[in-house]
């Protein structure tokens, strides 16, 4: 056999072999730090055969003194590589500055290859009879021998101390295998390497050496042993591996069932869910783990699931071993494992969501301070009792209570008494009220009612005249006795209307004519109050030409950021002056614009001007100066209203960040599926949302859960109080909370004092907006505002 065909097996072979391993590990995953020290590892080994076959092949001198010193090199690499290795494999917690420096001393034998030691290199290469040999540098030769008796010690130790805790390792069976495995080919490596040694010096010392890197093949032990992990047991973290480890430490709960629904096996997540001890619940059916109206929904279908291999979906409550109910979402899925076909069910636990879900509803339905339901109960109900009576015929009164005296008792005694003598009403209008009434608190001091299945509408009379009498008697507020009565406005359905909001207004405007007649009385809405009609049309008839006369303009309202203490952004207000109604309040003629349909003009001019008056704060340095624009319910149906945000975004030059849109949970919910797919289309473009008037009776967690929100904006009414009332105090600050869980932000509206400010910031609120930040001010004076002037 021939020098070139000797070495080409002998070291041309095997370099090729460990290049692909070096390649193949490394492609299994790139990024995973143990797969590239492997990878490393397996190709520095190459090296050694590749620069020995270069050193035969090469010119005796200088080329072939340079490919041995690389051998060498290579050597001193491969040595501390071996030791990072073992290291990583054996979970080895030392110091960082201990384990380099354990690691990193092999590498010091580069010093001595490329450093000369009294003028001779450290390696020479010799040409004899029998071939080339290896000559060293007397210095060269101890520290040589110096670092392979280190690593040949420490390689051992690292080896013995990673068995041991491989037998301690509470690892999956698989993993364990696979530690195993790779230490046991580690061993043998080691021992292979000193056996060879001493092989090669005998064979050196009978003059029958003819090949100088024979230790070199000591490795092939520990190539195989990864060799056999990666294809066997699956090492270096493949996709199965992956599995595995998130099986066991994913944070949801996760059983696998067999086909009778028995728990055939379960992570620790699952058994710590229901506090259990290990193996406690193998072999138990799981619908005995269930309430008994869920266990016997699964009893009944799951059968039929597990015979189709159909993924389902639900949600339950679970038994805890204490006793307790945990209430879970569990998917299933279903999977073939060592020949069996197994159901995979994963359980997140949704206790914490559901409590908080249901005092968020409590919120949403009901008024805090007096148990009475809110508007939103209200509302539902009326459109409950409107389709009834579209059906079936019949008559509902909608009965509008306020308070005469009031605001005395507020001002006088303080808000605490006066939540005090709300809470009496309330429980005087439960006593005295049919049980099939819905009665209601509005907010402040004014009550709704409502009475269905009206044979007569007189009967909704003699309820009120009823209430009036109860009203004569005096009510106990901080050991005094205090009279106050009340105004009532009645509507009728379908006399004076069909739709909620007409029979609302319509009983509003009967209410405050009982309070223009005198008060402590009750009135019906007729035809008689026909000058709010006059009006409403007067509104309308100059809100039409109101835009192509210039009669609208945007005022601005201060936005503070809390914690800088800065304007953050502003509001953006629209007023209108008409020539002949004089000032008009928004309250008054944004009502108009959304019946009549003439908001969707009006918005899309205070868009372009609000827009375009935000370009010009960005251009004057305000670059993060955010304007935000109320959307009616009639925009946020309008199906291009994205594509005309973009564009007005595009031509005026804004970046989307400084324009924020701020809606109504009623805006949205009119279409709640068109509201969640344009406020993604608007969020997906940098824009930011607000959900507007948040706490006057249409919050709802679901409502926060479908529309992706930044900002929620806690109505006045429950700021106004904040300083005085302890329940209000408590509300805002469990929105703040809410908010807080949910990554978003809080604007508190209304502040006007020092004290409700220094509440909203140890409840944490974000931001604050109010007459005490601010009033609302034409462009030109908030610019002199932002600028100190």
């Amino acid at each position: 056999m021939t020098i070139l065909t000797y070495s080409i097996i002998a070291d041309l072979i095997p370099f090729l072999f460990l290049f692909y391993m070096a390649v193949e590990v490394f492609l299994r995953q790139r990024s995973n730090p143990l797969h590239q020290l492997t990878m490393i590892l397996t190709f520095s080994l190459g090296l050694i055969f590749l620069f020995d076959f270069l050193t035969i092949h090469s010119t005796v001198g200088d080329e072939a003194d340079l490919y041995a010193s690389l051998r060498f090199i290579a050597s001193f690499l491969t040595m501390s590589l071996s030791l990072y290795f073992f290291c990583e494999i054996g979970r080895l917690g030392s110091r960082v500055v201990v384990r380099h420096t354990l690691c990193l001393l092999p590498m010091l034998g580069v010093f001595f290859v490329l450093i000369p030691m009294y003028g001779k290199p450290a390696i020479h290469m010799v040409q004899t009879a029998h071939g080339r040999i290896t000559e060293f540098s007397g210095t060269f030769v101890l520290v040589l021998v110096a670092l392979i008796l280190y690593t040949l010690l420490v390689l051992p130790i690292i080896i013995l101390i990673a068995h041991r805790k491989n037998r301690k390792n509470k690892l999956l069976i698989q993993e364990r295998y696979r530690v195993r495995v790779i230490l046991t080919g580690s061993t043998m490596t080691v021992a292979l390497l000193i056996i060879l040694m001493v092989i090669s010096q005998l064979l050196k010392n009978a003059d029958l050496y003819v090949f100088d890197s024979l230790s070199t093949y000591c490795v092939f032990p520990w190539i195989i042993a990864v060799r056999y992990s990666m294809v066997r047991f699956d090492f270096l973290a493949t996709a199965g591996r992956r599995y595995e480890l998130l099986y066991e430490m994913s944070h949801n709960g996760i059983a696998l069932l067999d086909e009778k629904g028995v728990i055939v096996e379960m992570n620790q997540a699952f058994q710590s869910l229901l506090g259990f001890a290990p193996n406690k619940l193998k072999g138990r059916p799981f619908h005995t783990l269930l309430s008994e109206s869920g266990a016997e929904q699964f009893v009944s279908l799951y059968p039929e699931y597990f015979e189709n291999l159909k993924p389902f979906h639900t949600e339950g409550e679970l038994k805890h071993l204490d006793g307790t109910l945990k209430f879970v979402e569990i998917h299933c899925d279903f999977l073939e494992t060592n020949g069996k076909v197994l159901s995979f069910l994963v359980t997140q636990d949704i206790t914490e969501q559901r409590n908080t879900q249901r005092e968020l509803t409590e919120l949403a339905y009901n008024d805090t301070l007096t148990g009475l339901g809110n508007r939103r109960l209200l509302q539902d109900r009326i459109k409950a009792a409107l389709e009834d009576i579209h059906s079936s015929g019949g008559k509902i009164a909608i009965i509008l209570i306020d308070l005469d005296q009031f605001k005395w008792i507020n001002d006088t005694l303080g808000h605490s008494s006066g939540d005090l003598m709300l809470q009496q009403v309330a429980s005087n209008l439960k006593r005295h009220l049919p049980r099939n009434c819905v009665i209601t608190r509005l907010g402040g001091d004014e009550f709704a009612i409502m009475i269905a299945d009206l044979k007569e509408e007189f009967e909704a009379v003699i309820h009120c005249n009823t209430l009036i009498e109860v009203f004569k008697e005096p009510f106990a507020v901080a050991d005094k006795l205090y009279n106050v009565t009340a105004s009532m406005g009645i509507s009728i359905a379908p006399r004076d209307g069909t739709a909620i909001d007409t029979l609302l207004q319509n009983a509003d405007m009967a209410m405050y004519e009982a309070k223009r007649a005198g008060r402590n009385q009750l009135y019906m809405f007729n035809k008689d109050l026909q000058e709010k009609a006059d009006r409403y049309l007067a509104v309308y008839n100059g809100l039409s030409k109101a835009i192509a006369q210039n009669e609208l303009t945007l005022h601005y309202q201060p936005q503070i950021d809390l914690q800088t203490r800065r304007v953050h952004g502003v509001e953006a207000l629209l007023r209108w002056t008409s020539p002949e109604l004089g000032p008009v309040s928004p309250a008054e003629f944004i009502p108009v614009a959304e019946d009549t349909g003439l908001i969707l003009t009006i918005g899309d001019w205070v868009l372009q001007a609000a827009v375009h008056q935000a370009k010009y704060w960005v251009n004057r340095g305000y670059k993060h100066f955010v304007v935000s624009v109320n959307i009616s319910a009639q925009q946020l149906r309008d199906p291009h209203l994205a594509v005309k945000i973009i564009e007005l975004l595009r031509v005026e030059g804004l970046p989307a960040r400084n324009l924020c849109l701020e809606i109504t949970e009623s805006t949205a919910i009119v279409d709640l599926e068109t509201s969640q797919r344009l406020c993604k289309e608007l969020t997906s473009l940098g824009i930011t949302l607000a959900l507007d008037d948040f706490g006057v009776g249409y919050s709802s967690l679901s409502m926060l859960n479908n529309l992706p929100l930044h900002y929620l904006k806690i109505d006045r009414s429950l700021v106004t109080n904040i300083a005085v009332s302890q329940r209000d105090s408590s509300v805002v600050g469990t929105i703040i909370e809410l908010s807080r869980n949910l990554d978003m932000k809080v604007v508190a509206e209304g502040i006007e004092t020092d004290e409700q400010l220094r509440l909203l910031e140890q409840l944490g609120c974000h931001e604050a907006q109010g007459y005490l930040c601010g009033r609302p001010m034409p462009a030109d004076d908030l610019t002199r505002f932002l600028e100190g002037k």
